[in-house]
């Protein structure tokens, strides 16, 4: 994947634990946010490869 565009998934939590799927994503690098109460508490940057 060299050369990939980096897209972005925004999850915003609303409660302790929250599950993404990938299943419908489409291979590539994704830079995951992770937003409680308006705040990013955490990023991750994740390959997705079906």
């Amino acid at each position: 994947m060299k050369g990939s565009q980096i897209k972005l998934l925004i999850l915003n939590v609303e409660v302790n634990t929250q599950r993404l799927s990938v299943s419908e994503l489409k291979n590539g690098i994704y830079l995951l946010r992770i937003i409680e109460n308006g705040k990013e508490i955490a990023s991750e940057k994740i390959t997705v490869q079906h």
